[in-house]
């Protein structure tokens, strides 16, 4: 029960941040994706409703490389790239927020393409960059699961350079890509350049991963 007289006061200040506050960790940024928000259900559905007869005809593996194309192209015709406000060490809008307001920055853009994919059962994964030399130009694009086999590369690209292969959640080895939101205007096939561009330059030259100032984070 409260007691009737304390022993000592103390007074002290409490800083609440806003709902779109970020510590900036990758590992936070997960949070922020949200694939069963119902404005994200909607949207995707209603885009792979309308290229259903796409989907239908693709080749047998590739389905989820289509919806993922499918998507990003859909998604890149209605929004723009724009810097965030910076209320806070950091800003990040939640997926249905980018939607509702056509743009976002770079941490917006993934948050939001990795809520649609999540919401069709696509995995994503986060590419945390913060150079060494220049902590100030960090950055975060995506990979997400295409579910092809390693072998089978060659039915997206000829170009391995343009893919990693890694392990999804069940264990097995399947071929990812990379995805530079932040080109979003012009296009999955535009962005899919860039990011595998980044991700060429950051990890097998930079030997981000190996030094530690790349981290790839799973989102789900």
């Amino acid at each position: 029960t409260p007691a009737d007289e304390y022993d000592d006061h103390q007074q002290t200040k409490i800083l609440v941040y806003n709902k779109n506050a970020w510590d900036g960790d990758a590992h936070s940024l997960r949070y922020f994706v949200r694939p069963d928000d119902p404005q994200v259900l909607r949207y995707t559905r209603d885009i792979l409703l309308e290229n259903r007869q796409a989907i239908d005809t693709v080749a047998r593996g590739l389905e989820m490389f289509q919806k993922a194309k499918l998507l990003f192209n859909a998604f890149a015709g209605k929004l723009s790239y724009v810097n965030d406000p910076k209320l806070t060490s950091d800003y990040v809008q939640y997926p249905d927020e980018t939607l509702a307001l056509h743009g976002g920055d770079c941490d917006d853009m993934t948050v939001c393409f990795a809520s649609l994919l999540s919401s069709i059962g696509i995995s994503t994964t986060f590419v945390d960059v913060v150079p060494p030399e220049h902590p100030e130009q960090s950055h975060i694009y995506m990979l997400f699961d295409t579910g092809i086999r390693p072998d089978a590369g060659s039915a997206i690209s000829v170009n391995p350079k343009r893919y990693l292969v890694r392990r999804n959640k069940e264990g097995v080895e399947t071929i990812w890509v990379p995805v530079e939101t932040t080109v979003i205007r012009h296009g999955f096939d535009e962005a899919w350049s860039v990011g595998a561009q980044e991700y060429f330059d950051d990890v097998e030259v930079g030997l981000g991963l190996v030094k530690g100032w790349v981290r790839l984070v799973d989102v789900n």
